[in-house]
C-alpha cells in the first residue's frame, strides 16, 4: 500500500487505559474521546492525527466538551 492511500483496518486498544479513566473518576465522554483519538493513530498507536474536530465528529460532543475531555485525558 502506498503512503498516500488511507488504510482501513484495526487499531490497538489499551484496555488498561479504560480502567485508568474510570479510576480517575472520569466518564463516558473521556472514554469516547479516547476511542476517537485512537482511531487516528499511526502504526505504532502512539501518535494520533485526531484532535478536537475528530472527537466532535465521532462522539457528538460539542467543542467545549471535546476540549475538556482531551484535557482530562492528558491527566491520566
Amino acid at each position: 500500500m502506498t503512503e498516500d492511500k488511507k488504510g482501513k483496518g484495526f487499531f490497538t486498544l489499551d484496555v488498561d487505559q479504560f480502567f485508568k479513566i474510570q479510576d480517575k473518576g472520569l466518564g463516558i465522554e473521556e472514554a469516547a474521546t479516547y476511542l476517537a483519538l485512537m482511531k487516528g493513530t499511526d502504526q505504532t498507536n502512539t501518535i494520533s492525527r485526531g484532535g478536537v474536530n475528530s472527537v466532535m465528529e465521532y462522539t457528538g460532543l460539542t467543542r467545549s466538551e471535546a476540549k475538556r475531555a482531551i484535557a482530562n485525558l492528558a491527566c491520566v
